[in-house]
């Protein structure tokens, strides 16, 4: 049985705070499982010209108000275009764009990113519309965005294919 999630579209991309820290992003998203927080998402891509993939971080965890980092852990991916789709690659956290957010919680290298979180990558980069918009710029609007789980030996360097 899948699990139920629902994502709450969150802020744009802002270019973040110009004082303290003008690289951060604005959480992009919320997801909810059976109806509680349970992730939050940021995405990244290239958004002046054609897009070759998307960036993305998903933290997990409690978020309740006695909650804090500790209390979650974050998974990076990459979603690649290939000639039906994208792929999924699984990132080292670390290495991210986002590897200085505390409040994402513990940053996991790419082999230690469990198939709940990939599937929560999956989810969420279908459902979100900012980021099927944004894989589906360099293909054809009938361009559907298919996630497969990737076959075959693991990458070089920290990424891991799902």
């Amino acid at each position: 049985m899948t699990p139920e999630y629902h994502i709450e579209i969150g802020a744009e991309p802002t270019g973040g705070c110009p004082c303290c820290d003008p690289d951060a992003a604005a959480p992009q998203g919320f997801l909810l499982h059976a109806g509680a927080a349970h992730a939050i998402y940021y995405a990244d891509w290239l958004d002046n010209g054609p897009v070759t993939g998307v960036d993305l971080v998903v933290a997990t965890g409690r978020w309740d108000a006695d909650s804090g980092p500790q209390h979650r852990q974050a998974a990076a991916f990459r979603l690649n275009r290939t000639g039906t789709g994208a792929d999924i690659v699984a990132c080292d956290a670390g290495a991210s764009r986002w590897r200085d957010l505390a409040l994402l919680g513990r940053l996991l290298a790419a082999g230690e990113v469990p198939a709940e979180m990939a599937e929560i990558a999956r989810f969420v980069a279908d459902a979100d519309p900012r980021i099927r918009a944004a894989l589906r710029r360099t293909v054809g609007s009938d361009y559907r965005l298919s996630l497969g789980r990737g076959r075959g030996r693991a990458k070089a360097g920290a990424n891991r294919r799902i």
